[in-house]
């Protein structure tokens, strides 16, 4: 449609029924304290999970606001389907810029490597 500047528009208002995202959950919901977290959790499909996580021992293309930075000190690895759970966890060795984006890489300490911790 184009836009004919002599021609006259009615707007009708209507109106608009709102419900906050997870409204009836949020008053069971303990606040965190943000500078309790240390611990990041990155899905990761079986393919990319092998190679990287477990053969590099390191986790790539992470978006980290930089004041957490400080604060990761554990990189737990959630397994996509048909695993869906957390299944490993790392120590972090060191984050460094992921080459010249806003994402990041996060090294591990091998001799902390928690692995399989599906319970079931």
């Amino acid at each position: 449609m184009l836009w004919n500047k002599n021609e006259k528009y009615t707007l009708v208002p209507y109106e608009l029924e709102f419900e906050p995202f997870l409204n009836e959950v949020s008053e069971d919901i303990e606040k965190v304290d943000i500078s309790e977290i240390d611990t990041i959790v990155v899905p990761a499909r079986k393919d990319g999970f092998e190679e990287t996580f477990i053969g590099e021992n390191c986790w790539h293309h992470i978006r980290l606001n930089s004041s957490m930075i400080p604060k990761i000190k554990y990189v737990a690895a959630y397994q996509t389907a048909p695993i869906s759970a957390i299944t490993h966890m790392a120590e972090v060795k060191s984050i460094e810029q992921w080459q010249d984006t806003n994402k990041y890489i996060l090294y591990f300490q091998m001799a902390n490597f928690r692995g399989s911790l599906q319970t079931g």
